[in-house]
């Protein structure tokens, strides 16, 4: 199983942020997530979840390695939307319902 270090690096890199632009983003220091990404820290819990909307990642997976069901993650995803993005979303959900229907 692997370490939060390698989860982090593994975000980071997906992210394509730096670390300049995460400490900007979270207020974490650059030193401490240069620390998290060699293993020598790791965050509390607070920093996590900064960390994770950051990343773009949920807390879950940035923790354990193991992601939230789908579902419950795209609902989180949809309540975090602002009210006229969750409408596009809906419609365009609807789209791919019409799609798959006259298949």
């Amino acid at each position: 199983m692997s370490e939060f270090k390698d989860r982090f690096n593994q975000a980071v890199a997906m992210s394509g942020k730096t670390r300049a632009q995460i400490s900007r983003e979270t207020g974490i220091t650059q030193s401490l997530l240069y620390y998290y990404s060699i293993g020598r820290n790791d965050p509390k819990q607070s920093y996590v979840q900064l960390l994770a909307k950051s990343l773009g990642v949920s807390v879950d997976w940035l923790v354990t390695g193991i992601e939230p069901n789908s579902e419950a993650l795209l609902v989180e995803s949809y309540k975090r939307l602002p009210e006229d993005k969750q409408k596009d979303l809906l419609r365009y959900a609807r789209y791919l319902e019409a799609l798959e229907d006259k298949e």
